[in-house]
This record gives structure tokens, sequence and C-alpha cells, in this order.
């Protein structure tokens, strides 16, 4: 058995086959490691040895009044169990069976306390903290719609600064991680809307670039100052930092590289985020703390490094670098998201191609993701990009007839349906994965001459060329 040292007893009455007592047994021990002490004190004065005899049943099994026998994998801490409660020691091959009641409203009664989605008080509390959260994303909404930049920068900053003290006191004085990091999240939010609102000047490109930059930056801070106020979260801060540092990068596109466009910021920023998200798996794994050794230069370097690693170390830092890895993606996923809806509406063969290449880069990205929330950060993009361009093309009077587009689109439910029915669970062969590949090489290396369509560089070096 476990050592119990440390484990606060529990005391239970056991129903034995001939005999009842009581016995205290640890909490954080599974039921497994206790039904061979259990199954000793069981045994009745003329000394019958239950222990054997229960070879000749399938062993023997703890039950509750009416329940299934308790899984032996568990701790009586993880099951629910306190002191006085009754287990029944019974043979495997005679289980107790279930209850029958002779009232119905009593049996009703019963199922309903036992409903998984019975309302709780943690339920009481989610509800409030999240309506707590939309109160304040309404007051983002109406600053941004007020149009009034000295006030958005005053109530912005201000209410910045407050919803952080509100956050350290969430994580310090109440322990509450969920709420202190919302109330961070929604800092950083008013932070980055107040810093859009600094800039003035004439309508155009030129300012809207420097709104956004100057609105990621005041976020980038902010999330620093969030990272610092909830002392935790901090794969979550650094997806939020690294969603901000991408798009201070398209706004610095857009405000110094000469003739570059809104369309052509959203394509290299797409493509910084592709980037990104190529190397999100090394990144997590630097972010995490853990580290590959180097490789032997010489024999004697064979014999270096070479301790194991301990378990519990190992699978909490895997667990980190997965939370690092979603974080990651999820950022990068907003910006391809973004940056495809602008690139799709931006109009133009070479826009609306680098819009396909990189969201069929993006979707065959996710052939490799285990993790579904992974994977849907990074299938959110080509669906907003597919989106986009079926209601670019079908717009005016000169676009894609629409019961073309109608036709199309019933075509492509069909296609999705029959697949949804046919590939999920099926092995596919080596090669379809290894065209997969060579598919996403080429389109990945296509991106790079579209980007530097899009910021006119082949007409630059014509215009140089004479």
């Amino acid at each position: 058995m476990s050592d119990p040292s440390g484990a606060e007893p529990c005391r239970l009455v056991v129903r034995a086959p001939h005999r009842t007592f009581e016995i205290a047994v640890p909490t954080d021990v599974p039921v497994a490691e206790l039904l061979p002490t259990l199954v000793l004190y069981a045994e009745d004065e003329d000394g019958e040895d239950l222990d054997e005899s229960g070879l000749d049943h399938d062993g023997w099994v703890l039950q509750q009044l009416g329940d299934e026998p308790v899984p032996t994998s568990e701790t009586l801490a993880s099951l629910g169990l306190y002191h006085g409660e009754t287990l029944y020691l019974r043979p495997r091959r005679d289980q107790l069976p279930p209850i029958h009641f002779d009232d119905l409203v009593a049996g009703v009664a019963v199922g309903s306390a036992d409903r998984p989605d019975r309302w709780s008080p943690p339920h009481t509390r989610a509800t409030l903290q999240a309506l707590a959260l939309v109160a304040l994303l309404l007051g983002a909404l109406v600053l941004f719609l007020g149009d009034r930049q000295q006030l958005t920068v005053i109530a912005g900053a201000g209410g910045a600064v407050l919803m952080l003290l509100g956050a350290w006191a969430a994580s310090r004085a109440m322990g509450d991680p969920i709420a202190s990091t919302g109330l961070a999240a929604c800092a950083v939010l008013y932070m980055a809307l107040a810093g859009t609102a600094l800039t003035a000047g004439e309508p155009g490109t030129l300012l809207t670039g420097a709104r956004v930059l100057t609105g990621a930056m005041a976020g980038a801070g902010a999330t620093t100052l969030g990272v610092a106020a909830v002392a935790g979260s901090v794969p979550f801060f650094t997806g939020v930092f690294a969603f901000h540092l991408l798009v201070a990068l398209g706004a610095l596109m857009v405000m110094f590289v000469p003739g570059a466009t809104v369309g052509a910021a959203a394509g290299g920023t797409a493509a910084l985020a592709l980037l990104v998200a190529t190397f999100s798996p090394q990144l997590s794994f630097r972010l995490s703390g853990m580290r590959l050794p180097s490789l032997p230069a010489n024999p004697e370097q064979l014999q270096e490094e070479i301790d194991p690693y301990p378990a519990r170390q190992v699978l909490e830092r895997g667990t980190l670098a997965d939370h690092f890895q979603t974080a990651l993606l999820a950022a990068t996923g907003s910006v391809l998201t973004v940056s495809l809806v602008v690139l799709a509406w931006t109009g133009g063969w070479v826009a609306v191609s680098l819009c396909v290449v990189t969201a069929l880069v993006t979707l065959l990205q996710t052939r490799g993701m285990s993790s579904a929330r992974q994977r849907l950060s990074h299938l959110a993009p080509p669906v907003a990009a597919a989106v986009a361009l079926v209601l670019y093309l079908t717009r005016g009077p000169e676009g894609t007839p629409l019961l073309v587009a109608v036709m199309v689109l019933a075509a492509t439910a069909g296609a999705l349906a029959v697949l949804s029915w046919s590939v999920p669970g099926k092995r596919l062969l080596p090669h379809w994965g290894r065209a997969a590949e060579l598919l996403q090489a080429v389109l990945g290396v296509a991106i790079v001459p579209l980007v530097l369509g899009l910021f006119g560089v082949y007409g630059l070096l014509r215009a140089v060329g004479g």
C-alpha cells in the first residue's frame, strides 16, 4: 500500500458477508490497495480465509447500496466518500442488485439529485463572473463606437489600470485565477483601445497604420502588466502578446514600407503568422523550460547527460508546453483569420491567390495537430477565407451568378457530408500523407513571390530595368 502518513483518515462502516466493522482508512490511497486489508478484517471468528475463497467468485468488490461497484483505481477522496459512509464487501459474482423504488416521486427525486448538469454554487459564481466580463466588453464597445478620442483615452487607460488592480486582488486575496485572468484580459483590451485613440491626423492608410500600431503596443504593454498582476496564466498572456506583436508588425508595414497598402500588409502579416505557427512546437518546448541534450562530438561525451528525467517533472513540463503551443496557435489563428478576410476583399488575382494558398497551407498544417483546440484554431482561418471569397465573388451585378454560387455550395456541402461518413477513423495510405507534405511545401514556397507581388516589388524591378 502507498504511504498514508500524510493522508487524512476517513472512518467507514464495512458490511461483510459474516460481520460488520468500522475502520479508518486514508483518503488518498486507491481502493485496490485497501481491499486486501478490508478482506482481512472481514474474516469471521472461524478463521475462514476470505482471500482464498475469493478465487471462487473472481474476488471481492465494494459497493454502496444501490450503486455499481466502486472503481478500484479511484481513491476515497475522488469518490466523494465521507465519515460514516457504509460500504458493502460483496463477492464479484454476487453483487447487490439495484434498488427498486416503490414511490415514483422518490425515484424521480433521486434521479434529479444525481444529474451531472445540476446547478451548483460554482455555476452561480461562473455565471456572475461571465456577466461581469460581458459588462466590461460592452463598455469597450461603447467607447469604440463613441468616436470621442479624449474620452476614449482617459476612460480606456483609467479602466485598464483599475482592472489590473482588480486582477491583482482577485489573484492574491481571492485566489481565483480564472477571474483575475479575465480581468487582466479586459484590461489589455481597454489599454489597446486607449492606444488607438492617441493618434490623430488626416484620414487615410497612414493614420490607420499609426492607430493600429499604438493600440497594439499599448496592448502588449498591458499584457506584461497582466502577467505580473495575475502571477499565473503565462501561456495565455504569451499568446496575447504574440497576437499584439504580429498586429504591430503589420501596422509597421503599412507605415514604413513604400507603396504598401492594407492588403499588402495583411499578406505580409499572414506570412509571418504562418511562420510562427510552423515553429510553435519548438518555441513551446523552449518556453516550457525543457532542453534536449546536445549531440555528442566525441566518445567521451557519450557518457554525459545520461541521467534519467523525473517523471512528474517531465509530465508537468509537457503539459505546460502544450498550453504554450495552444496559446500561440490561437494567436496566429486569430491573425490569419483577419488577414485572410482582408486579402479576400482586397481584390485582384495576386491578393486572391495569396488568400487561397495561405488558407490551403494553414489547412494542411492541421494534419499533425492532435489537440482539438489547436486544430480548431487553425481550421477557422481557411473557413473564414472561404466565406469571404464567396461573398466577394458574388457581390455586385458583375459577380458570379447567384444560382451558380448556390449550386457550387450545395455540391460542396454534399461532398463534405460524404467525407464525414467515410474518412473519420479510417487509416489513409502513407502516400497520401506524403503527397500532402509535398503540396504543403510547394504552396509554402509560393507564398513568398505572392507577398512580394502584393508589395509591388516586381513593378519596381521593371521600372529599375527600364
